[in-house]
Protein backbone atom coordinates (compact mmCIF):
# COMPACT_ATOMS: atom_id res chain seq x y z
CA UNK A 1 0.00 0.00 0.00
CA UNK A 2 1.51 3.84 -0.95
CA UNK A 3 0.00 6.06 1.47
CA UNK A 4 0.41 9.72 0.29
CA UNK A 5 0.47 12.12 3.21
CA UNK A 6 -1.29 15.14 2.97
CA UNK A 7 0.29 18.52 4.28
CA UNK A 8 -1.04 20.55 6.80
CA UNK A 9 -4.32 18.64 7.13
CA UNK A 10 -3.21 15.83 9.67
CA UNK A 11 -4.50 12.96 7.39
CA UNK A 12 -3.17 10.27 5.15
CA UNK A 13 -4.88 10.47 1.35
CA UNK A 14 -5.07 7.00 -0.26
CA UNK A 15 -5.06 7.56 -4.05
CA UNK A 16 -6.38 5.11 -7.33
CA UNK A 17 -6.56 1.80 -6.94
CA UNK A 18 -4.99 0.01 -4.10
CA UNK A 19 -4.76 -4.34 -2.45
CA UNK A 20 -4.16 -4.50 1.13
CA UNK A 21 -3.06 -7.50 2.35
CA UNK A 22 -0.72 -8.63 4.94
CA UNK A 23 1.83 -10.06 2.24
CA UNK A 24 2.34 -6.23 1.38
CA UNK A 25 2.91 -5.05 5.05
CA UNK A 26 5.63 -5.52 7.28
CA UNK A 27 3.46 -6.97 10.17
CA UNK A 28 0.66 -8.94 10.01
CA UNK A 29 -1.45 -6.71 11.78
CA UNK A 30 -2.49 -3.45 9.97
CA UNK A 31 -3.18 -0.69 12.35
CA UNK A 32 -5.19 2.73 11.86
CA UNK A 33 -6.03 4.60 15.17
CA UNK A 34 -6.65 7.92 15.79
CA UNK A 35 -7.83 10.30 18.43
CA UNK A 36 -8.31 14.30 18.38
CA UNK A 37 -7.65 14.53 14.57
CA UNK A 38 -7.89 18.45 13.74
CA UNK A 39 -10.19 18.73 10.71
CA UNK A 40 -13.23 20.33 9.88
CA UNK A 41 -15.79 17.74 11.08
CA UNK A 42 -19.85 17.82 10.07
CA UNK A 43 -22.47 17.77 13.28
CA UNK A 44 -24.12 14.50 12.50
CA UNK A 45 -27.13 14.83 14.17
CA UNK A 46 -28.67 11.34 15.46
CA UNK A 47 -32.41 10.44 14.99
CA UNK A 48 -33.64 7.84 17.08
CA UNK A 49 -36.84 6.49 15.10
CA UNK A 50 -39.68 5.08 17.63
CA UNK A 51 -42.57 3.66 15.76
CA UNK A 52 -45.94 6.12 15.19
CA UNK A 53 -49.74 4.70 15.36
CA UNK A 54 -51.28 5.06 12.02
CA UNK A 55 -48.34 4.05 9.36
CA UNK A 56 -47.61 0.80 10.12
CA UNK A 57 -49.53 -2.06 12.30
CA UNK A 58 -47.52 -4.35 14.58
CA UNK A 59 -47.64 -7.60 14.86
CA UNK A 60 -45.82 -9.36 18.00
CA UNK A 61 -44.24 -12.42 17.93
CA UNK A 62 -45.89 -13.99 21.15
CA UNK A 63 -44.21 -17.95 21.44
CA UNK A 64 -40.62 -17.86 22.87
CA UNK A 65 -39.45 -20.20 19.92
CA UNK A 66 -41.38 -20.76 16.82
CA UNK A 67 -41.68 -20.17 12.79
CA UNK A 68 -42.68 -16.75 11.21
CA UNK A 69 -44.84 -18.31 9.19
CA UNK A 70 -47.28 -19.44 11.51
CA UNK A 71 -49.54 -17.45 12.21
CA UNK A 72 -50.74 -18.27 15.66
CA UNK A 73 -47.16 -17.37 16.57
CA UNK A 74 -47.90 -13.67 16.09
CA UNK A 75 -50.28 -11.22 17.54
CA UNK A 76 -51.70 -10.13 14.34
CA UNK A 77 -50.98 -12.88 11.96
CA UNK A 78 -47.85 -13.40 9.54
CA UNK A 79 -46.13 -10.49 9.18
CA UNK A 80 -47.43 -8.89 5.69
CA UNK A 81 -46.59 -5.90 3.82
CA UNK A 82 -48.41 -3.82 5.97
CA UNK A 83 -47.30 -5.22 9.53
CA UNK A 84 -44.05 -4.15 11.33
CA UNK A 85 -42.28 -7.63 12.69
CA UNK A 86 -41.89 -6.95 16.56
CA UNK A 87 -39.99 -9.92 17.86
CA UNK A 88 -38.48 -10.05 21.54
CA UNK A 89 -41.06 -7.95 22.97
CA UNK A 90 -42.72 -8.47 26.39
CA UNK A 91 -45.77 -6.08 25.94
CA UNK A 92 -48.40 -5.62 23.55
CA UNK A 93 -49.12 -9.12 23.77
CA UNK A 94 -45.57 -10.93 22.67
CA UNK A 95 -42.90 -12.15 25.03
CA UNK A 96 -39.16 -12.50 25.57
CA UNK A 97 -37.33 -13.97 25.10
CA UNK A 98 -38.12 -15.26 21.81
CA UNK A 99 -36.64 -16.38 18.79
CA UNK A 100 -37.87 -16.73 15.47
CA UNK A 101 -36.93 -18.64 12.14
CA UNK A 102 -37.41 -17.71 8.88
CA UNK A 103 -36.94 -20.95 6.49
CA UNK A 104 -39.47 -19.88 4.10
CA UNK A 105 -39.66 -17.92 0.42
CA UNK A 106 -41.14 -14.75 0.00
CA UNK A 107 -41.68 -13.43 3.45
CA UNK A 108 -42.12 -9.79 4.08
CA UNK A 109 -42.42 -6.95 6.59
CA UNK A 110 -42.05 -3.13 6.50
CA UNK A 111 -39.82 -2.74 9.72
CA UNK A 112 -38.32 -5.31 11.94
CA UNK A 113 -37.82 -4.95 15.39
CA UNK A 114 -35.70 -7.30 17.52
CA UNK A 115 -35.72 -5.87 21.55
CA UNK A 116 -37.54 -3.15 21.40
CA UNK A 117 -39.62 -2.23 24.41
CA UNK A 118 -37.10 -2.36 26.78
CA UNK A 119 -33.67 -2.98 28.24
CA UNK A 120 -34.20 -6.29 29.04
CA UNK A 121 -35.62 -7.56 26.10
CA UNK A 122 -34.34 -10.02 23.54
CA UNK A 123 -35.35 -11.27 20.49
CA UNK A 124 -33.38 -13.73 17.78
CA UNK A 125 -34.33 -14.14 14.29
CA UNK A 126 -32.79 -16.84 12.45
CA UNK A 127 -32.50 -16.93 8.63
CA UNK A 128 -32.23 -20.37 7.51
CA UNK A 129 -33.46 -20.75 4.03
CA UNK A 130 -36.45 -19.11 1.84
CA UNK A 131 -35.93 -15.14 1.46
CA UNK A 132 -37.06 -12.41 3.55
CA UNK A 133 -37.92 -8.64 2.60
CA UNK A 134 -37.75 -5.81 4.40
CA UNK A 135 -39.24 -2.69 2.74
CA UNK A 136 -38.07 -0.12 5.74
CA UNK A 137 -35.40 -0.17 9.12
CA UNK A 138 -34.48 -3.20 10.27
CA UNK A 139 -33.42 -2.43 14.32
CA UNK A 140 -31.53 -5.40 15.48
CA UNK A 141 -30.98 -4.53 19.29
CA UNK A 142 -33.41 -1.21 19.76
CA UNK A 143 -33.40 -1.05 23.22
CA UNK A 144 -32.40 -4.46 24.71
CA UNK A 145 -30.10 -7.56 23.15
CA UNK A 146 -30.83 -8.33 19.50
CA UNK A 147 -29.69 -11.49 16.99
CA UNK A 148 -29.46 -11.85 13.74
CA UNK A 149 -28.21 -15.34 12.53
CA UNK A 150 -28.60 -15.81 8.73
CA UNK A 151 -26.83 -19.46 8.03
CA UNK A 152 -28.14 -19.37 4.10
CA UNK A 153 -31.32 -17.89 2.05
CA UNK A 154 -31.63 -14.01 0.90
CA UNK A 155 -32.45 -11.13 3.02
CA UNK A 156 -33.33 -8.02 1.46
CA UNK A 157 -33.38 -5.22 3.68
CA UNK A 158 -34.56 -2.27 1.16
CA UNK A 159 -33.96 0.74 3.81
CA UNK A 160 -30.86 0.93 6.52
CA UNK A 161 -29.51 -1.75 9.33
CA UNK A 162 -29.33 -0.10 12.78
CA UNK A 163 -27.64 -2.66 14.78
CA UNK A 164 -27.94 -1.26 18.84
CA UNK A 165 -30.28 1.49 17.96
CA UNK A 166 -30.27 3.72 21.76
CA UNK A 167 -27.29 3.96 24.27
CA UNK A 168 -27.11 0.53 26.30
CA UNK A 169 -28.78 -1.69 23.41
CA UNK A 170 -26.86 -4.89 21.88
CA UNK A 171 -27.45 -5.72 18.13
CA UNK A 172 -25.89 -8.63 16.37
CA UNK A 173 -25.85 -10.08 12.98
CA UNK A 174 -24.22 -12.84 12.31
CA UNK A 175 -23.62 -14.23 8.37
CA UNK A 176 -22.45 -17.52 7.77
CA UNK A 177 -22.99 -20.48 5.47
CA UNK A 178 -24.05 -19.37 1.93
CA UNK A 179 -26.21 -16.24 3.42
CA UNK A 180 -26.61 -13.55 1.63
CA UNK A 181 -27.93 -9.78 2.85
CA UNK A 182 -28.35 -6.72 1.03
CA UNK A 183 -28.48 -3.83 2.15
CA UNK A 184 -30.17 -0.60 0.45
CA UNK A 185 -29.48 2.37 2.46
CA UNK A 186 -27.24 3.16 5.51
CA UNK A 187 -25.48 0.37 8.10
CA UNK A 188 -24.96 1.20 11.21
CA UNK A 189 -22.82 -1.15 13.21
CA UNK A 190 -23.46 0.57 16.30
CA UNK A 191 -25.48 3.27 16.24
CA UNK A 192 -26.00 4.82 19.92
CA UNK A 193 -25.50 1.50 21.58
CA UNK A 194 -23.07 -1.83 21.14
CA UNK A 195 -23.02 -3.26 17.67
CA UNK A 196 -21.40 -6.62 16.47
CA UNK A 197 -21.14 -7.68 12.46
CA UNK A 198 -19.71 -11.23 11.86
CA UNK A 199 -19.53 -12.57 8.21
CA UNK A 200 -18.01 -15.85 8.01
CA UNK A 201 -17.45 -18.86 5.54
CA UNK A 202 -18.95 -17.85 1.92
CA UNK A 203 -22.22 -15.36 3.18
CA UNK A 204 -21.82 -12.11 2.19
CA UNK A 205 -22.59 -8.80 2.12
CA UNK A 206 -23.62 -6.37 -0.36
CA UNK A 207 -24.03 -2.76 -0.24
CA UNK A 208 -26.05 -0.50 -2.59
CA UNK A 209 -26.69 2.62 -0.66
CA UNK A 210 -25.58 4.71 2.11
CA UNK A 211 -22.59 4.89 4.05
CA UNK A 212 -21.05 2.34 6.42
CA UNK A 213 -20.72 3.41 9.97
CA UNK A 214 -18.64 1.56 12.50
CA UNK A 215 -19.94 3.03 14.91
CA UNK A 216 -21.85 6.13 14.31
CA UNK A 217 -22.12 8.19 17.62
CA UNK A 218 -19.75 8.98 20.68
CA UNK A 219 -19.76 6.36 23.69
CA UNK A 220 -20.98 3.80 21.08
CA UNK A 221 -18.93 0.42 20.39
CA UNK A 222 -18.50 -1.22 16.84
CA UNK A 223 -16.78 -4.12 15.47
CA UNK A 224 -16.56 -6.09 12.40
CA UNK A 225 -15.39 -9.43 12.33
CA UNK A 226 -14.86 -10.69 8.67
CA UNK A 227 -13.14 -14.27 8.71
CA UNK A 228 -14.60 -15.31 5.38
CA UNK A 229 -16.99 -14.31 2.49
CA UNK A 230 -17.33 -11.19 1.08
CA UNK A 231 -18.26 -7.44 2.21
CA UNK A 232 -19.25 -5.49 -1.22
CA UNK A 233 -19.46 -1.94 0.20
CA UNK A 234 -20.04 -0.92 -3.03
CA UNK A 235 -19.33 3.00 -4.03
CA UNK A 236 -20.40 4.01 -0.28
CA UNK A 237 -18.26 5.53 2.27
CA UNK A 238 -16.61 3.67 5.24
CA UNK A 239 -15.93 5.31 8.60
CA UNK A 240 -14.45 3.82 11.37
CA UNK A 241 -14.33 5.66 14.54
CA UNK A 242 -15.79 8.64 12.78
CA UNK A 243 -16.78 10.84 15.86
CA UNK A 244 -15.22 11.58 19.03
CA UNK A 245 -16.03 8.92 21.64
CA UNK A 246 -16.63 6.58 18.66
CA UNK A 247 -14.57 3.33 19.40
CA UNK A 248 -15.20 1.07 15.47
CA UNK A 249 -13.05 -1.62 15.23
CA UNK A 250 -12.94 -4.15 11.61
CA UNK A 251 -10.97 -7.64 12.03
CA UNK A 252 -10.47 -8.86 8.34
CA UNK A 253 -8.87 -12.53 8.34
CA UNK A 254 -9.21 -15.78 7.25
CA UNK A 255 -10.05 -15.74 3.91
CA UNK A 256 -12.64 -12.65 4.07
CA UNK A 257 -12.34 -9.86 1.36
CA UNK A 258 -13.53 -6.44 1.48
CA UNK A 259 -14.31 -4.32 -0.98
CA UNK A 260 -14.51 -0.28 -1.00
CA UNK A 261 -15.15 1.90 -3.85
CA UNK A 262 -15.65 4.94 -1.96
CA UNK A 263 -14.07 7.06 0.63
CA UNK A 264 -12.32 5.51 3.93
CA UNK A 265 -12.17 7.40 6.83
CA UNK A 266 -10.27 5.14 9.98
CA UNK A 267 -10.57 7.45 13.09
CA UNK A 268 -11.65 10.36 11.70
CA UNK A 269 -12.42 12.01 15.36
CA UNK A 270 -12.53 9.04 17.66
CA UNK A 271 -10.75 5.73 17.87
CA UNK A 272 -10.39 3.32 14.11
CA UNK A 273 -8.69 0.32 13.81
CA UNK A 274 -8.49 -2.23 11.18
CA UNK A 275 -6.70 -5.53 11.51
CA UNK A 276 -6.00 -7.16 8.52
CA UNK A 277 -3.89 -10.57 8.63
CA UNK A 278 -4.02 -14.48 6.99
CA UNK A 279 -5.37 -14.52 3.57
CA UNK A 280 -7.99 -11.96 4.00
CA UNK A 281 -7.83 -9.10 1.27
CA UNK A 282 -8.58 -5.06 1.61
CA UNK A 283 -9.20 -4.41 -2.07
CA UNK A 284 -9.83 -0.33 -2.78
CA UNK A 285 -10.82 1.13 -6.05
CA UNK A 286 -11.23 5.02 -6.36
CA UNK A 287 -12.43 7.26 -3.08
CA UNK A 288 -9.81 8.54 -1.24
CA UNK A 289 -8.58 7.24 2.24
CA UNK A 290 -7.91 9.05 5.12
CA UNK A 291 -5.94 7.88 7.79
CA UNK A 292 -3.70 8.89 10.77
CA UNK A 293 0.05 10.59 10.27
CA UNK A 294 2.86 8.28 11.07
Amino acid sequence: MKLHVGVGNGCGVCHAEEQWTPQNEKTETMRFKQTGWMVQVAVIAVMVYVPVAGEAANTYFQVNSGNWTNPVNWTGGVPTAGNNAMIGRSDSGGVTPATCVVDTASQVCPALYLASGAATDRGVLNITAGDLTCSSAAYIGFKGTGIVNQSSGYWDCQSTIRIGEVAGSDGTITLSGSGVLTNRNVLYVGLLGNGTFNLNDSAALIRTAGTSYVPNSSGATGVVDQTGGLWDNGNQELRIGPVAGAVGTVNLSGSGVLTNCGALYVGLAGSGTINLSDSAVFHRMGGHAYVPNG
